[in-house]
């Protein structure tokens, strides 16, 4: 029986209880945006998305710790974000979760992000949260989601509308 050596990258007497579901949440929408960039890998994105992944990092740990994230500037940064792919791709009508890969990849995270500002306000009513993360965490929903949508449309993907979508008999 092999006996190896446990380490870990925080010091034990530092690591936060992981009673709240918000941490992992907020690690798994990184990880499915992280097997987008898996894909993506040259799109002109890649790098926003790198810095996305790092908020998202800093908020997790604010979250764990206390440590305030951000100054609002980060905010800022997603919310111009967003406002650009909004011009990009107009959505007119509710769609189904479809595409390329990397476009349903950042729809499961988009999906992900949603769960965990449910978990947010919940952690919320047990302790102060920083305003700047949670309402970053609502954008990032919004910017992954219209990303999918430029995504889609650079492909030629087609989104379907959800309401004229056929129906499988």
């Amino acid at each position: 029986m092999w006996s190896l050596p446990v380490q870990t990258l925080v010091p034990v007497d530092e690591v936060a209880a992981k009673t709240q579901d918000v941490y992992g949440t907020l690690y798994e929408a990184n990880t499915v945006v992280g097997k987008a960039l898996a894909i993506l890998l040259t799109h002109d994105e890649v790098a926003n998305l790198l810095i996305w992944q790092r908020h998202v990092f800093a908020i997790g740990h604010e979250f764990s710790s206390g440590a305030p994230f951000g100054s609002g500037g980060e905010l800022e940064w997603l919310s111009a974000h967003v406002k650009r792919l909004q011009v990009t791709v107009p959505l007119a009508q509710f769609i189904l979760p479809n595409g390329t890969q990397a476009a349903c990849e950042l729809r499961h995270a988009a999906a992900v992000l949603q769960r965990a500002s449910r978990e947010i306000y919940r952690l919320s009513r047990m302790r102060p949260v920083g305003s700047v993360s949670v309402s970053y965490v609502d954008l990032s929903s919004a910017y992954l989601f219209y990303l999918s949508l430029v995504i889609n449309e650079e492909a030629g993907f087609n989104e379907i509308p959800a309401h004229s979508a056929p129906i499988p008999e």
